[in-house]
C-alpha cells in the first residue's frame, strides 16, 4: 500500500491466504494422527486430503481477486514507488526462498504438505515478479508492468490451485493412483502359480502414501489359500509397493461351482 504496487498487494494477500492454509495444514496433520473411532475404520487420515482440497479452493479465491484488481489497475493506472517496491520485494523474495527450501525437503508424497509447498512457491514467484517489476519501473517509468506482473502471479496461483484440486479430488473419488495400471496388475496376479483368474479388483488411495488394494482370486483345487495369498501380497509389494491388501479366495471345483473362503 505504501508503494502503491498491485504486484506487492497480490503477493501480500496470497501470503495472508497461505497463513490460513498452513494453519489448516497443521490442524490436519494433528487431526489425522488421532486414534481411529468406531465409526471411522480408517481413522482421520482423509482429513489431510480434505485440507489439501480446501487449500486449492482458497488459492482460486486469491487468483480471482488478483485478476479483478489487475483489470481495474489497467483501466485506471496508478504511479508506483519503485524504490519502496524493490525493498519490500527483496525481503519477500529472501524469506519465501528460505521457506520454499525448507518445505521442499519432503513434499513429494504427502498431498497436504505439497499443498503448503505450492502456496509458498507461489509466494516466491510473486516476490520475484514484483522484484523484476520494481527494477523495470525504476529504469523505464513504465508503471503498467505492475498489474502485468500481477496477472502472471494470478496465472501461477491458478495453475497450482487446479493441480492441487485435481490431485486431491482424485483421492477423494478413489481413483487408481497415478503410475499404477489396473490391467497390468491384473495380468501380474494372474501369472502367479495356482491363480486361475482375478475379479473385483480395486485400487485406491486412502491418504497420501497409503495405497490399498482388494480383489477376489479364483485358485486351483488343492492349492493352499494362505500360500497363494502370501505370493500375491509379496508380488504386489515387491513390484508396485502396495502393502495394504485385502484378498478373498474362491476355489474352482470340477463342476464349475465356486466357493468363497
Amino acid at each position: 500500500m505504501i508503494a502503491h504496487s498491485l504486484a506487492l498487494l497480490a503477493d501480500g494477500w496470497h501470503m495472508l491466504a497461505d497463513i490460513v492454509a498452513l494453519g489448516i495444514t497443521q490442524w490436519a496433520f494433528w487431526y489425522a494422527s488421532r486414534p481411529a473411532q468406531q465409526h471411522r475404520s480408517f481413522g482421520n487420515l482423509r482429513s489431510e486430503i480434505l485440507a489439501a482440497f480446501g487449500n486449492g479452493l482458497l488459492l482460486i479465491v486469491v487468483a480471482v481477486w488478483i485478476f479483478v484488481s489487475a483489470w481495474q489497475r489497467f483501466q485506471h493506472p496508478q504511479p508506483v514507488l519503485g524504490g519502496w517496491m524493490f525493498g519490500f520485494a527483496l525481503v519477500s523474495t529472501l524469506l519465501n526462498g528460505l521457506s520454499s527450501w525448507i518445505l521442499h525437503t519432503d513434499n513429494a508424497e504427502n498431498l497436504n504438505q505439497r499443498g503448503a509447498f505450492l502456496h509458498v512457491l507461489g509466494d516466491l514467484a510473486g516476490a520475484v515478479g514484483a522484484l523484476i517489476a520494481a527494477v523495470v519501473i525504476r529504469l523505464t517509468g513504465w508503471h503498467l508492468v505492475d498489474p502485468a506482473v500481477s496477472v502472471l502471479i494470478g496465472l501461477f496461483v491458478t495453475f497450482t490451485a487446479v493441480q492441487l484440486l485435481r490431485d486431491s479430488a482424485a483421492v477423494l473419488m478413489e481413483e487408481v493412483p497415478s503410475g499404477l495400471s489396473v490391467a497390468e496388475i491384473l495380468e501380474t496376479i494372474e501369472k502367479i502359480d495356482d491363480v486361475i483368474s482375478v475379479h473385483d479388483l480395486h485400487i485406491w488411495t486412502v491418504t497420501s502414501g497409503f495405497v490399498s488394494l482388494s480383489c477376489h482370486l479364483q485358485i486351483t483345487v488343492g492349492a493352499d489359500e494362505q500360500t497363494v495369498i502370501d505370493r500375491v501380497s509379496r508380488k504386489l509389494y515387491e513390484r508396485y509397493g502396495i502393502k495394504h491388501t485385502t484378498i478373498q479366495v474362491e476355489r474352482s471345483h470340477p463342476l464349475g461351482i465356486h466357493a468363497d473362503l
